[in-house]
This record gives C-alpha cells, sequence and structure tokens, in this order.
C-alpha cells in the first residue's frame, strides 16, 4: 500500500491549502469583521491610514494556490472511485466562496469604507449588518466545503488500491 502516490499527495496539497484559505476567513469573521462592522464610519478606520489592516496581499497568493490544487486533485483523482464526486462538490461550495467574495464581499466593504462621509450612520450600519449576516453563509459554504474534501480524503486513494 503507498500511501504517498501522486492522489493522495494533491488532496494532501489541496486541504492545506483550502484551510490557509478557509482558516483566516473564519478568523477575519468572529474578529476584526464584528469589529468594522460594529460602529460605522468610526470603526472604519481600522482599514484607513498608512498603519490600516490590509490583507489583499494574502489572499492573492492563497486563493491560486487553492485553486491550482483543485484542479491537480481533479487530475490525479478523476479515476479514483467515490472521489470525484466529493471533490466535485468540494469546489462547488469553493467557487460559491469565491464568486461571493469577489463580487459582493469585498467590493461592499470598499464601498462602504470608501463613500464613509457620503452615508447617513443608519444606512452604513444596516448595509454592514448586512455585510455581517451574508457572510454566515459564505463561512457556512466554506465549512461545508471542508467537509466534503475530508470525505474524499477519507476515501482509499488510487495509490492504495492493489490490482492483481
Amino acid at each position: 500500500m503507498e500511501i504517498l502516490g501522486l492522489s493522495n499527495l494533491s488532496l494532501v496539497a489541496l486541504v492545506l491549502f483550502f484551510t490557509l484559505n478557509l482558516a483566516p476567513m473564519m478568523f477575519e469573521s468572529f474578529t476584526s469583521d464584528r469589529i468594522w462592522a460594529s460602529n460605522p464610519p468610526e470603526s472604519f478606520y481600522m482599514f484607513l491610514g498608512q498603519y490600516g489592516q490590509r490583507t489583499a496581499h494574502y489572499w492573492r497568493v492563497i486563493s491560486p494556490l487553492a485553486l491550482i490544487t483543485f484542479i491537480v486533485s481533479f487530475v490525479t483523482n478523476w479515476n479514483v472511485p467515490g472521489r470525484k464526486a466529493w471533490l466535485t462538490a468540494a469546489f462547488v461550495c469553493y467557487l460559491a466562496v469565491q464568486i461571493s467574495t469577489m463580487a459582493y464581499f469585498v467590493p461592499e466593504q470598499e464601498r462602504l469604507i470608501s463613500s464613509a462621509g457620503a452615508l447617513s450612520r443608519e444606512v452604513l450600519q444596516s448595509r454592514a449588518n448586512r455585510w455581517i449576516f451574508l457572510n454566515y453563509f459564505r463561512i457556512a459554504a466554506g465549512v461545508l466545503a471542508y467537509v466534503f474534501l475530508m470525505s474524499a480524503v477519507l476515501l482509499p486513494g488510487g495509490a492504495s488500491r492493489v490490482h492483481p
């Protein structure tokens, strides 16, 4: 039984990069997101100025690595019974998270911060609250993707199967 087969190693790499994507997203959701959304526009200062919080450089590296390892895992596990279905389910959830992040979460946060002076405190708070509420669905999709990935990992890999 060879555990270090390419199909298994690609899944290990995928779980690593996916975890490096999901864990900080969850951390931000339960820490800094609650702070910036707590009392706009004053709470937006955590992003402003020379020392404001900036995480885009991290996501520009980690997200593509997760995507690449998804693709490699699809290729190396395509013929492993059961794994294709779990990987597909995980990838659909991952895409939902990534697309919603790029289409709504990042732009909306940036719009709120940049237009803080032009919007009333009530409008800012309402939109920040909506952002936080919708983010729970994004987190749920990310966790569900992780569960699907772990289901793929727990299936016997192609390299561990014995062929006569």
